[in-house]
């Protein structure tokens, strides 16, 4: 008996002990066990299984809102290239080093172990260091897949998909003053404002490998791989496979099982480096990494598939995730979508006041409005505001809120809206998103996947106990938001598809002006101690800033606000970049600032022995050297300074005053430097001290003359002033008389040596013709020492035996002696005849004798076309060229002009009047020729600074046709006098100008115009166009016609006008066709039905009608576009209220009589 029980014992004792001998040489931890793979990865690398084909390949382009409207984000997409998409990424040699310095090295970061699938900490630092070891030296295989980067240096480098920004419910539902309250860049749910789930960096090892998952919360997914490559597998939404995956996961086995095997069809699909992965909402997916992989992306929710993001919440539900792998404030988000589709559905926000200040742009008009009626609902609306700022500060989005403690229900009905006129103009600048930021007046279309998403959502709220509600603090009157929210979709049941897919998305935050700035908690740090500025101690060389004197006019005066310095201050409304002051303001006398210093003593405004009150103890800066003293710190003569008489404390010291007299005396002496440098600077001194010294004398004569003045009576004063004024008159005589000598000496020397140089046959050159030697011989011989044409005495002789030793003689011809040849005189060439002959044709060119106050001037034609050589011309040649100047007194052009009048007049029109104007200075046939108002009837003189009367008199004489005077500064008085002298004037264009100018066509001498732009004038209003228009009553006045009944085209743009100039148009201009009403911001549809009225002269008349920029017109106004018979463009750019589906239904009526055609920019033109 005893045997049998020692045997089991001494089993038993056998079988522990060796059960734990087997445990502890092992070696594997519990959760090495738990998490270890069974199943062979690379066979399902390699297998042929996974051949299911759901991924759609993609363009950029391609992907956009409305794509997003019509598929619903269902299948998933992969773009080979990042064209189009309008994301931004760091250059393609950016490394994991570069992120640990874009994200800081302390940075701690979640990092998954790939064996066993579980995640521990890391700083970034030791990813890195991780991350760089080579791949036989690690250990393990960790993976990064949730390292958040935004509010880090490297959110400005990476940009997600533009189509993602537009459906993403942070950026388009999410109370923007709470995200912009976010300051910590880690994940950390207490500090967290927002859903802080936007942009992820992750970074895997070779090897690594995710097993089979859903993005939390349903969320979808964009994916770019940046560097290296991915393998998917990916498995469809199906509600059998999202079955199996909730029971695989709460099996525990996901080591042991391939998920992939388990369902009915399963894709593998390989990323590589450039593309860019959209998975959807729900999709099960797992990702093997075949090499180091640098990877961008982020998680978004979105209102097309909210039916598959509230299941996959319940399925993390019921698996149990940590809230620290889920979707953060994920029913907040949910109650803020429903609030958001009901304000832009309804136009009602159920969001408190604070909310709707901060986020909605909203007005305070409430609460104006409300401080009226007494101070007891003043009180009452402080404390609301406090109670709700006391609930934002405790918790703006706290899980607390998820208790229902924050939640306040006040009542049933939601406060109606004001929309601020800043909040309308800046939701018009959306860009690409159109004009669908605020509530529009038009009904909205929800598209199908929308309408289904919302109907579950407000079901899914409604089904919540009220502990699990989450209402955010933002949010009041849940119920009632509830039941709002069921009548909108009641309401929206039967929208038509085609409508609702129209490219903009319906919920979008309006646009803000300045960007925000982040909400930090403000410090107000102590006073500082009073800490005395240093003062400024001038170094030699350094010229020191001045400040105002604040007592001159100048300065006492304020800003005109039209100058350009005053059009660039903030306060004008300019950018203030210049920070400069008005031109107008600008100090006459500047002074030194208050705490210039001395060079010497370093005292301010006194020197050592404390002399302030007098000119010896007030600082001087030197306008040559630039340094501040106080004169009688410099010990030497001060009576030596020159005291300058525009800037206050300014001379120039004794000092330079010194060096110039010594470097003067110097080049007097003829002791010139070596430097060149040098020489030139002392004859700049030089030059400066003579004219200064001319200048003082001239200023002492100028002071006894005066002084004289006063002491002579009135009778002497006028002798002399009278003597004075025939000396000047004498000396500016004698003055003329010496330059016209001069210049007839010049002449006379070259003509002297072209004489010289005759007998040389090789240099041919212009002569004066000479005389017969009959004609010689008759004339009387020249006196000895007679003068004529102001030659010397002698001159005249030599030049007539010159002028009888060139003339030909054939009874001067003599055998030669000492030969037995006799020797006949040398034959003449034809230039030589031509030159004795007197024929040779000269051109002189004069210009106008105002130009040079009678004196003539030699030119060459700049023209190719006139020879360097003399040309030769036969003796009976008929064209002569005059010779001499015409007289000042003919008016007319010479007869025997080279060319006639109307070959230069057809040479002329090729010319610009720029060219005119230059050949107006040739010669005096040309100078009127020139001014044939058939070259001139486009005179154009915009924005001209100023018009002087001789432009005046020049327009008058060419009497153009078309005169532009745009945005310049022209008079009444002169344009009156304009006017006055053009009856032909048909075209007028005054765009800019002021009504004081314009006013001078009110008067009856006004021409009848055919063009008239008064485009952005200053002070033209109802009133002022009813002067303009309607012509004054006057006694003997038969025609009251207004003067304005023939133009045909008429520009009114950016003026503040009404339906009263409109009634005046269609009275006083029965001939308009072309009709400009751009920017003219109080036009309402009424003002188009007064244009298109029955019996209106504009109904038949017009043909082109400019309605840019007018935003209150509506799509009504299109109704009553169509009784324009003539119609044949419509420019309707910029009408924020004005429908693309309007103007296309516009365009098909007008269609009927004609083809029309439509512009992206909403206008309509006919195709001729």
């Amino acid at each position: 008996m005893m045997e049998p029980e020692v045997e089991p014992e001494c089993r038993s004792r056998r079988l522990r002990a060796v059960t734990r001998r087997r445990y502890e040489d092992d070696g594997i931890s519990d959760d090495e066990i738990e998490g270890k793979r069974t199943f062979d990865l690379d066979e399902k690398l390699e297998s042929v299984t996974f051949n299911a084909t759901f991924v759609r390949f993609m363009e950029g382009k391609d992907f956009t809102f409305q794509y997003v409207q019509r598929d619903g984000l269902r299948s998933p997409l992969i773009f080979k290239k990042k064209d189009g998409l309008g994301i931004k990424m760091p250059d393609p040699d950016f490394s994991v080093n570069d992120v640990k310095m874009f994200v800081g090295s302390r940075r701690m970061v979640d990092v998954m172990d790939v064996n066993t699938q579980r995640g521990i900490e890391m700083t970034m630092a030791q990813w890195v260091k991780y991350y760089e070891t080579p791949a036989a030296e690690r250990e393990k295989l960790y993976n990064v897949i949730s390292l958040e980067f935004s509010h880090t240096r490297l959110e400005n480098i990476v940009q997600r998909p533009a189509t993602v920004d537009l459906v993403d419910w942070v950026d388009n539902i999410w109370p923007r003053h709470l995200k912009e309250r976010q300051t910590e860049a880690t994940n950390a749910i207490i500090e967290m404002k927002y859903p802080k789930v936007r942009k992820y960096c992750l970074m895997s090892v070779r090897g690594c490998y995710t097993d089979f998952h859903i993005d939390f919360g349903g969320t979808s997914v964009w994916y770019h791989i940046h560097r290296g490559g991915k393998i998917f597998w990916l498995i469809p939404p199906t509600p059998l496979n999202l079955e199996i995956y909730e029971s695989w996961v709460l099996s525990g086995k996901q080591g042991d099982i391939f998920l992939g095997d388990k369902v009915e069809k399963c894709q593998r699909i390989e990323l590589k480096q450039g593309y860019t992965f959209l998975i959807p909402s729900g999709w099960i997916h797992a990702v093997y990494t075949p090499e180091d992989t640098l990877v961008f992306g982020g998680n978004f929710l979105h209102s097309f598939n909210i039916p598959t993001q509230l299941r996959i919440h319940s399925i993390e539900d019921r698996t149990r995730v940590p809230s620290k792998f889920r979707y953060p404030f994920y029913f907040e988000m949910c109650w803020y979508v429903i609030e958001r589709y009901v304000f832009f559905l309804t136009k009602s926000s159920h969001l408190t006041k604070q909310f709707q200040r901060e986020s909605q742009l909203i007005d305070e008009g409430t609460e104006s409005d409300n401080t009226e009626n007494g101070d007891d609902v003043k009180e009452e609306d402080d404390t609301d505001d406090a109670s709700d700022k006391e609930r934002i500060h405790q918790s703006d989005v706290m899980p607390a809120d998820r208790n229902g403690l924050l939640s306040d229900f006040r009542g049933s009905a939601g406060c109606s809206l004001k929309r601020s006129p800043s909040s309308e103009s800046l939701d018009s600048g959306a860009g690409s998103v159109g004009s669908q930021d605020s509530p529009a007046d038009h009904w909205i279309h929800l598209t199908h996947f929308e309408h289904v998403g919302l109907q579950s959502l407000l079901d899914k709220l409604q089904s919540l106990p009220d502990h699990k509600k989450c209402v955010p603090s933002g949010v009041q009157h849940p119920d009632a938001l509830l039941s709002e929210m069921q009548k909108v979709l009641e309401d929206h049941m039967n929208d038509d598809p085609k409508l609702a897919c129209s490219g903009f998305p319906i919920v979008r935050w309006p646009k803000r002006r300045d960007k925000p700035k982040p909400h930090r908690p403000k410090y107000r740090p102590p006073p500082p101690p009073f800490i005395r500025l240093p003062l400024l101690k001038p170094t030699p060389g350094s010229r020191r800033r001045r400040t105002r004197c604040k007592r001159c006019a100048s300065c006492l005066r304020t800003e005109c606000g039209v100058c350009h310095y005053c059009r660039d201050m903030k306060k004008f409304g300019g950018p203030g970049r210049m920070k400069q002051s008005c031109v107008l303001r600008q100090c006459e006398a500047p002074i030194l600032p208050h705490t210039a210093l001395c060079m010497i003593c370093e005292e301010v405004g006194q020197n050592a022995e404390g002399e302030s009150n007098s000119v010896r103890g007030a600082l001087m800066e030197c306008s040559a050297c630039s340094e501040i003293v106080h004169p009688a710190c410099l010990k030497m003569n001060i009576s030596m300074g020159i005291i300058s008489k525009e800037l206050p404390n300014c001379w120039e010291c004794p000092k330079c005053v010194r060096q110039e007299r010594n470097k003067l005396a110097l080049m007097k002496k003829g002791l010139s430097p070596k430097d060149s440098g040098e020489i030139a600077r002392r004859r700049y001194l030089a030059e400066l001290l003579r004219k200064r010294e001319e200048q003082t004398r001239r200023v002492q004569a100028i002071e006894a003359a005066r002084r004289r003045l006063e002491i002579l009576t009135k009778r002497k004063k006028f002798d002399y002033l009278l003597l004075r004024k025939k000396r000047l008159a004498a000396a500016e005589h004698n003055a003329r008389k010496k330059i016209k000598f001069e210049r007839e000496q010049i002449l006379l020397r070259t003509k002297r040596k072209a004489e010289d140089s005759l007998e040389s046959p090789i240099r041919p050159k212009i002569l004066r013709p000479l005389r017969n030697r009959e004609d010689l011989a008759l004339a009387p011989h020249p006196r000895p020492g007679s003068s004529k044409d102001g030659l010397r005495p002698g001159r005249s002789e030599r030049f007539h035996r010159r002028q009888l030793r060139r003339c030909p003689d054939p009874s001067r011809a003599k055998p030669a002696s000492g030969s037995g040849t006799s020797h006949h005189p040398r034959q003449l060439s034809e230039i030589e005849k031509a030159k004795i002959r007197g024929s040779l044709l000269t051109v002189r060119l004069h210009r106008s004798p105002g130009d040079f106050n009678g004196a003539t001037a030699h030119h060459r034609l700049p023209n190719a076309s006139l020879r360097q050589t003399p040309r030769v011309v036969s003796w009976q040649s008929e064209c002569q060229c005059q010779r001499d100047n015409p007289s000042p007194s003919s008016d007319t052009p010479p007869e025997d002009h080279m060319m006639q009048r109307h070959l230069w007049m057809s040479v002329f029109r090729y010319l610009t009047q720029k060219e005119l104007c230059v050949c107006m200075r040739v010669c005096k046939a040309w100078s009127k020729w020139c001014c044939d108002k058939r070259l001139w009837t486009k005179i154009n003189l915009s924005r001209c600074k100023s018009i002087t009367p001789t432009a005046l008199g020049s327009i008058s004489k060419r009497l153009p046709v078309s005169l532009d005077l745009s945005w310049s500064n022209i008079s009444r008085k002169q344009l009156t006098w304009l006017i006055n002298r053009l009856p032909g004037l048909k075209d007028l264009f005054l765009s800019g100008c002021s009504w004081s100018a314009i006013s001078a066509l009110s008067t009856s001498s006004c021409p009848l115009l055919r063009t008239l732009d008064l485009r952005w004038a200053e002070g033209l209003r109802d009133t002022q166009m009813r002067d303009l228009l309607c012509t004054p009553d006057k006694p003997g006045q038969l025609d009251n016609r207004s003067k304005l009944r023939n133009v045909t085209d008429f520009r009114l743009a950016g003026l503040d006008i009404s339906d009263i100039t409109l009634r005046l148009i269609i009275r006083h201009m029965p001939l308009l066709s072309r009709l400009d009403l751009s920017h003219c911001s109080h036009l309402s549809d009424h003002s188009l039905n007064l244009l298109t009225a029955v019996g209106s002269s504009t109904r038949n008349s017009l043909s082109e009608l400019q309605l840019e920029g007018c935003n209150k017109l509506t799509d009504q106004c299109l109704n009553y576009l169509k009784r324009i018979g003539n119609i044949s463009c419509i420019n309707l750019h910029n009408c924020k209220q004005i429908s693309t589906g309007a103007c296309e239904l516009l365009l098909s009526e007008l269609s009927v009589n004609g083809l029309f055609c439509l512009s992206e920019e909403r206008q309509i033109r006919k195709i001729s």
